[in-house]
């Protein structure tokens, strides 16, 4: 597999256009059903950010009111003054929040099943056209290529290819939405409150960029190493009468270990990185804690207020760590994709005349009138022969 540019994220944009383009034709097919999954994912995003506005709309009557029960009897009457709502009304106000988190987890598996549905029909499409067209080459190309590679191009890079298809599809509208909805649902609630913890939200970004490329980089060599692994065990199954026979069988193992030991340290490379992202945003965002704690403090707004603000910080993480993997994702699909299309672009070197007309009907007959053949234009194997074989008998020479 071979090893992608390091590209700043304006120039990857303009590399990963061309073969984005390319790749988005297989999916006019199933236009509608993609639409369809990136308006539910738009409109989960929405109602993502906008669970704060909800949480303190619902949470106000309860909470800033002092809901006081001096007697049952007048508050299932209505209320009494100065007691707060009543018990429908409550009923009511409590029910606001699970309503929109299950209209939110609607739209979500609506987005994600739809993506998949998508997803997975690219996918078996890609590799068909892909198959058919090795099946197109010539016997000199196989004889170049190697068995191994050519699964791990039909295999691997097809999955990469289509994964990251959907994925940069999907979260480069959702997320943005979601992140702009929630940043404007904070400030509307209290923009001092949202400048003073949001200030922090670039440093929690940090971790995800440094470690981020850390990942990319022992990703990329996961699956140049996955590619190498896939071409040993075909290389080794397919000839192994002549291992057997030459008595290579601790070479062929050695080469196999040593592959997967690369491939362990790749695959530990990336969980390192992957893994401590985690810790050192919560513990950035611990600070955030105290200074939403400090500010509470400070200027003494409502509880409802600030669970409110804290909620909307804790769900704008998500979709702005997805936008983060997106330059991750594109690199993977511009080279997988690069990969899948190289082939596809290859001609075979024989190719049937213009007026060649299909064979329609066999009956076995072989018969070659003036044929010769040679491994090289110098010299010939064979030079001008006649033979003909009538159909369900054998010739010897």
């Amino acid at each position: 597999m071979s090893k992608p540019p390091k590209l700043p994220f304006p120039e990857l944009v303009r590399a990963f256009w061309k073969p984005y383009l390319r790749l988005l034709s297989y999916m006019h097919p199933y236009r509608k059903r993609f639409f369809f999954g990136i308006a539910c994912g738009v409109a989960g995003g929405m109602l993502n950010g906008a669970i704060p506005l909800v949480i303190k709309k619902a949470g106000e009557p309860l909470l800033g009111a002092g809901l006081k029960l001096p007697d049952k009897s007048a508050l299932f009457n209505g209320g009494i003054e100065n007691a707060g709502p009543g018990i429908e009304s409550v009923i009511w106000i409590s029910l606001l929040i699970p309503l929109v988190m299950i209209a939110r987890g609607i739209f979500s598996y609506l987005n994600v099943y739809s993506l998949a549905w998508v997803s997975l029909r690219v996918l078996r499409d890609i590799r068909t056209e892909l198959f058919a067209h090795l099946m197109s080459q010539s016997l000199d190309f196989f004889s170049r290529e190697k068995a191994g590679k050519l699964m791990s191009r039909v295999m691997s890079d097809t999955r990469v290819t289509q994964n990251a298809l959907t994925s940069v599809s999907g979260d480069i509208i959702k997320d943005p939405i979601a992140v702009l909805t929630g940043v404007a649902v904070l400030v509307m609630i209290d923009w001092k409150f949202s400048l003073t913890t949001l200030v922090l939200f670039p440093i929690c970004i940090i971790p995800v960029v440094v470690f981020g490329r850390k990942v990319r980089q022992a990703g990329k060599a996961e699956e140049r190493e996955s590619a190498q692994m896939s071409v040993i065990l075909q290389e080794t199954f397919a000839g192994v009468r002549v291992i057997k026979s030459f008595a290579r069988e601790d070479y062929q193992t050695s080469q196999f270990a040593r592959s997967s030991d690369t491939q362990c340290r790749n695959s530990m490379r990336v969980r390192r990185s992957s893994d401590i992202v985690q810790p050192l945003i919560e513990s950035v965002s611990a600070l955030g804690v105290v200074l939403a704690m400090a500010y509470v403090y400070y200027y003494g707004i409502s509880f409802a207020k600030f669970a409110a603000l804290c909620a909307g910080i804790f769900l704008l993480y998500n979709p702005v760590k997805n936008l983060s993997r997106i330059p991750m994702l594109m690199q993977k699909c511009m080279v997988s994709a690069n990969n899948i299309f190289d082939l596809m672009e290859m001609k075979p070197t024989i190719l049937d005349l213009p007026s060649a007309k299909p064979l329609e009907r066999c009956e076995g007959l072989i018969e070659l009138e003036n044929v010769s053949f040679g491994y090289s234009s110098e010299k010939l194997a064979l030079r001008n022969a006649t033979l003909r074989i009538e159909a369900g008998k054998n010739t010897r020479s």
